[in-house]
């Protein structure tokens, strides 16, 4: 029976150059393969193979597909897959924790005396109770159950953290641990020896409580920060939302960091996150709004900037801005829904994050993207040939529509808090965005894209309305003067007044966003972080698991 799952909601301050060191790792493995592959043939990225069959599903030792090696993980598997849950038979069990996820599967196994199912052999060092145990993903198989041919069930092996320590007939898995972490190359038997003896501790004895601490405080540090009773419970913060909220909510915490996710662009450009940030600054904004009482921190968004992992400062909008912002993203929802009264929620979700990178490449002075451009961002086939432009606009609209999602959960978790009233026009912004659907559905695969030929001529029109709309800020079937357009860049001569000033005013405000406040650290270098191999340690502990563990 699963009584939890948790999820990470908070990552410590410490873990930040591990942080910065895995974000420049994806970088390195983007501009490696941007260098190796200029141009990209759809079909390798198309799925056509059929449904994982129940004994394939567990076979951990498949390679990853070829076409996939060398790109770094998927940018929104986890708030994707979050959503998921949330949607199915097990969403009372699901939990983003205020913390590290380990310390607080620790606490439960130590408590009930359960296991904890992971890829993660930390939870090994953490404190379990004489009966709480570890089961690593990697390392179930799928069996023929005796006595129910045909039927099948789950094995893996079973490790007890308490039992291996009194085996072994050392003081425990956590000085065992740390000798391994003190000298990775040494052998398991070398390790024992040292746990054994006092002189294995010679000049360590305060590292090595240190050590220790750090995982006893982790647990406590965690579980001083509870998320708020009153958020629904049906609402599950994206990690990245609740890291946000938590810091926000820190009267101590002058200075918040935002780790965007990693995505798959082309490194040579400018980050796919410019296009809409103007989208996440009226989101900091509604955060910072939550407790009138302290000052307002600093928003620092860590990204890619050229070939390089930097933090860029973030101003956060005055009530005048924020009502402006506001009134610009009701009236484009309003215009996209009223064109296109036919079209599924997707789409209409999707248009409205090309209309922002629309916007940003005319605000930038640059040439819009072409007709076959946007049509590959709609529907791709697997004969298609893309190039890293179309790779670029794919990312500038996931991020889009990722910072709208942000943006939706903000209003969400403000609301259900019930400190802080929304105006009317933050009420009609978050009823539009109550429609908006999952991530799974809003970036699909090439797959689900190829399924959208059916559009046809469709495409045509909506190419038509995006690009007069990231143009001149209206649609070209909108009355000349009926009411006030959009603020955005390029409008003609004889505008309507109250155009011009709501644009420039609009434009000050994005300007705000991308100065760059100061690098990832104050030498611009990352502090290497040494871990033990998690497969080796895995690997040991493996070998001395107590028992094959049949759920």
């Amino acid at each position: 029976m699963c009584e939890k799952v948790y999820f990470d909601g908070y990552l410590p301050p410490q873990k930040r150059a591990v942080r910065i060191s895995r974000l420049e790792s994806y970088l390195r493995q983007l501009i490696t393969y941007h260098a190796n592959n200029r141009e990209i043939k759809s079909e390798n990225y198309s799925s056509t193979e059929s449904p994982l069959s129940v004994d394939s599903l567990f076979d951990f030792s498949r390679p990853v597909p070829a076409k996939f090696r060398g790109l770094p993980a998927a940018p929104f598997l986890v708030p994707a897959a979050l959503e998921r849950l949330a949607r199915s038979q097990f969403a009372d069990v699901i939990e983003v924790v205020p913390g590290e996820a380990d310390s607080f599967c620790a606490a439960a196994a130590r408590k009930s005396g359960g296991l904890v199912v992971t890829g993660d052999s930390d939870l090994l060092v953490y404190d379990l109770g004489l009966n709480g145990g570890v089961v690593f993903l990697d390392q179930f198989e799928l069996r023929v159950c005796d006595g129910f041919l045909g039927d099948y069930c789950l094995a893996a092996n079973l490790a007890v953290p308490h039992n291996i320590s009194r085996r072994l007939d050392v003081e425990s898995v956590q000085r065992l641990a740390f000798e391994l972490k003190e000298d990775p190359s040494i052998t398991l038997q070398e390790a024992v020896q040292r746990s054994k003896k006092d002189i294995g501790l010679t000049g360590k004895r305060i590292y090595y409580q240190m050590f220790r601490e750090e995982y006893a405080k982790e647990s406590s540090r965690s579980h001083d920060k509870r998320p708020d009773s009153r958020i629904a419970s049906s609402q599950i913060l994206d990690p990245r939302l609740s890291e946000l909220a938590l810091q926000c909510e820190d009267a101590q915490q002058t200075t918040v960091n935002m780790y965007l996710p990693f995505l798959i662009e082309d490194p040579s450009r400018a980050s796919a996150w410019s296009a809409s940030s103007g989208l996440r600054i009226l989101a900091y904004t509604l955060l910072t709004g939550l407790d009138s009482r302290r000052t307002t921190p600093i928003f620092l968004e860590y990204s890619r900037r050229d070939t390089r992992i930097i933090a860029t400062s973030v101003c956060i909008l005055d009530s005048s801005e924020l009502a402006l912002a506001t009134k610009i993203l009701n009236r484009n929802l309003v215009a996209i829904r009223h064109r296109f009264v036919t079209l599924s929620p997707v789409l209409i979700w999707r248009i409205f994050g090309m209309i922002e990178v629309f916007s940003w490449y005319m605000e930038n002075g640059r040439t819009l993207p072409s007709h076959l451009a946007f049509l590959k961002m709609l529907r791709c086939s697997k004969e298609d040939l893309l190039s890293w432009q179309d790779v670029q606009l794919s990312a500038m609209l996931q991020a889009a529509l990722y910072s709208t999602r942000l943006l939706k959960q903000v209003l969400v978790h403000v609301s259900c808090r019930g400190t802080t009233r929304l105006e009317s026009g933050l009420s009609i912004l978050h009823s539009h965005l109550e429609n908006l659907p999952p991530l799974q559905e809003l970036i699909p695969s090439l797959q689900e894209l190829e399924n959208m030929a059916s559009l046809g001529s469709e495409l045509g029109t909506i190419f038509a309305f995006v690009k007069k709309w990231a143009q001149t800020g209206q649609d070209e079937d909108d009355e000349e003067g009926s009411q006030e357009t959009l603020p955005k860049p390029g409008h003609r001569p004889g505008t309507p007044p109250g155009k011009a000033e709501n644009e420039k005013a609009w434009m000050a405000v994005k300007s705000k966003h991308g100065k760059l406040r100061r690098k990832d650290n104050t030498n611009g270098k990352v502090d290497t972080v040494v871990k033990t191999p998690a497969k080796r340690v895995q690997n040991i502990y493996g070998m001395l698991a107590d028992t094959s563990y049949d759920p």
